[in-house]
């Protein structure tokens, strides 16, 4: 066997190997952002709560709440945005957060007041479903 064709074999073969173990990398790391941006999310529920608790208000200025290296904020359609791994952070009816994906129809609901979490899609999205089922929160279309 040549050179040029076990090159080509072993080309062929980081190929294939590539090609389905890129969309499982893609799908794990959006998996895990998912996860860490509802374990964010449910930290600035702790952190508004002690600022609601000193203040008697909430806050929209997350990056005060919980000082991140990796999130930034941004003013978006007149409003505060904390932007951090594909997802934005808004306070939304002054007692909702609001954790959106920018990538997916899909997004985080975290009531203020109680804590609770849910897990939203727009209908008929496979990967919203997906990444909720994944997060463990109850799911609402």
């Amino acid at each position: 066997m040549s050179l040029h064709r076990l090159m080509l074999i072993v080309i062929l073969f980081a190929g294939f190997g590539l090609g389905l173990g890129l969309p499982a990398l893609h799908r794990h790391t959006d998996e895990q952002h998912a996860k860490d941006v509802l374990q964010i999310g449910r930290d600035l529920i702790k952190a508004e709560q002690a600022f609601f608790a000193q203040q008697g208000f909430y806050t929209a200025d997350f990056s005060a709440l919980l000082p991140m290296q990796d999130c930034e904020t941004i003013t978006k359609e007149g409003r505060s945005v904390w932007v951090c791994k594909k997802y934005e952070f808004s306070l939304e009816n002054a007692q909702i957060l609001q954790v959106r994906s920018e990538k997916y129809p899909q997004w985080f609901t975290l009531s203020l007041e109680t804590g609770v979490a849910t897990c939203q899609y727009d209908e008929g999205s496979v990967v919203g479903q997906k990444l909720c089922s994944v997060a463990h929160v109850p799911n609402y279309i």
